[in-house]
């Protein structure tokens, strides 16, 4: 039987990180661990970062956010070069990443706070089960990043929609 691996955290780019911390903290209720490290390749050129992205990254800043069932959001912004952040418009149908999913008890009241609160709806909620009870809603955060809102958690709605098993 193979592990079932347990989700540890997204990466995201953002163009300004303290806006994004104090953006996703404020509007997602998500903690912050409060520190946000810095790579600089002229003060640290050892630094772990820079083998993976390699000779043209010098210079930027991350931070480390909690869930609330302890998924990490890591934050990115890179400086030097300078991030162009996300292709717009948003573009469904290119490949890659999509969005991340976060679990709020009411999706469409979530989506109209997000916007709110500087973000995006994107499309119109939908009802996926109506005598199951399974909401979502998208929504782009300032940055453009979309976020899929829903009433239930994945194997919940896995299991109403009827294709999950062995959980």
């Amino acid at each position: 039987m193979t592990f079932n691996h347990v989700f540890n955290h997204v990466g995201l780019s953002v163009i300004d990180v303290d806006a994004a911390i104090a953006w996703y903290t404020k509007v997602l209720g998500f903690h912050h661990v409060p520190k946000t490290l810095e790579f600089d390749r002229a003060q640290d050129p050892n630094s772990p970062i820079f083998p993976i992205y390699g000779a043209t990254l010098h210079k930027g800043r991350f931070a480390f956010l909690v869930t609330g069932n302890g998924v990490g959001l890591e934050l990115f912004e890179f400086e030097n070069p300078k991030s162009e952040g996300v292709a717009k418009p948003f573009d469904y149908s290119k490949g890659g990443f999509f969005h991340i999913a976060i679990t709020d008890p009411d999706p469409h009241s979530k989506a109209r706070e997000i916007e709110a609160a500087g973000g995006k709806i994107i499309g119109e909620p939908i009802t996926m089960l109506e005598k199951n009870h399974a909401y979502c809603a998208y929504v782009q955060d300032p940055w453009g990043n979309v976020i899929e809102l829903l009433n239930l958690n994945f194997a919940e709605l896995g299991i109403r929609l009827g294709g999950v098993d062995n959980l």
